[in-house]
């Protein structure tokens, strides 16, 4: 018996035919960086990655938001959250400090043609 396909199916499979395989490439590509911050984080390593807080003074809405951005664009979005999630209950108000980090991140996207996928499928050079 031959199974039957969807017609919601069939438009899918002729969306990804479109889709150049070049992205998909690139957004598989991001996700290495969330696997090395995991692994970081359970050797320990994020503790002596993140020894440089202390003498940023991280702890500032203002020089927090600059490092989550920069990060953000250098490493994507999630491993960034994932390696400076640790700096959050260090705020005085740790609220803020993961209000400012949800900001910075999900803003870092938007900074650069490569910080985000979605950037990148959709620009177009003019």
């Amino acid at each position: 018996m031959v199974p039957r396909v969807p017609l919601a199916d069939l438009e899918l499979v002729a969306a990804y035919a479109i889709f150049p395989a070049s992205y998909l490439v690139f957004a598989i590509g991001k996700f290495p960086g969330m696997i090395i911050v995991g692994g970081a984080e359970k050797a320990g390593i994020t503790d002596h990655l993140l020894g440089f807080a202390s003498h940023w003074n991280l702890h500032h809405p203002a020089g927090f938001t600059v490092v989550v951005a920069v990060l953000s664009n250098v490493v994507s979005n999630v491993p960034a959250v994932m390696l400076l999630k640790s700096v959050v209950p260090g705020f005085a108000n740790p609220h803020t400090g993961w209000l400012v980090l949800a900001m910075a991140s999900t803003l870092a996207g938007n900074l650069t043609i490569t910080g985000s996928v979605a950037n990148i499928i959709g620009w177009r050079p003019m």
